[in-house]
């Protein structure tokens, strides 16, 4: 079962290699309406939309990458670390992505009860019963993953273009790289 998407570990793997003492702010949802308290069963429904949807963030796993990535940065900030503290290193970076997973989860279901009526929330809740539903909450690891396959090599294709329209307007230094432009189908 999918637990919380390759984007969301992604994002803690990011505040945890660039925060500090920010960890300990508590995590909020974000919403635009966030003002109005969801109510109860409009939260039960989001959460079992998420549930459904294969956002569980009950049996969170940071992958090999993202773990490696943590643990790099939690000795850079411990730098007297010993090797035999790994254990302990890697056992505190899992529960801290756990931890961090249930607390997106919950603010997640805050955004998805803050945004969408309980009928919408039912009608999500309904598709994701469906042979296509299923399906869709199934197969979306792997849509993510190939989505962010494709976002990386595009956006490897994005300082070569913003190099070329800069220097076809000013006068770059003989040192910025000749971009070419490559036609990318945007």
């Amino acid at each position: 079962m999918r637990s919380v998407s390759a984007f969301a570990l992604s994002a803690a793997a990011i505040v945890l290699l660039c925060a500090g003492p920010a960890l300990a702010l508590p995590l909020t949802a974000a919403a635009s309406n966030a003002d109005a308290t969801p109510s109860p069963a409009s939260r039960n429904l989001a959460r079992q939309v998420l549930v459904a949807s294969g956002a569980d963030a009950s049996s969170v796993v940071p992958s090999e990458a993202t773990m490696a990535q943590a643990l790099a940065a939690l000795s850079r900030a411990l730098p007297t670390a010993k090797p035999d503290w790994r254990p302990v290193m890697e056992q505190a970076v899992r529960d801290e992505f756990k931890a961090y997973a249930a607390r997106l989860f919950d603010s997640e279901v805050i955004i998805y009860a803050s945004h969408l009526t309980q009928a919408q929330l039912a009608d999500i809740l309904a598709f994701y019963s469906t042979p296509s539903g299923k399906a869709l909450a199934a197969q979306s690891a792997a849509i993510e993953h190939d989505r962010q396959a494709v976002s990386r090599r595009m956006g490897a294709d994005l300082m070569p273009h913003m190099i070329a329209a800069v220097c076809a307007k000013e006068a770059c230094p003989p040192t910025a790289p000749a971009a070419k432009p490559q036609a990318s189908g945007r």
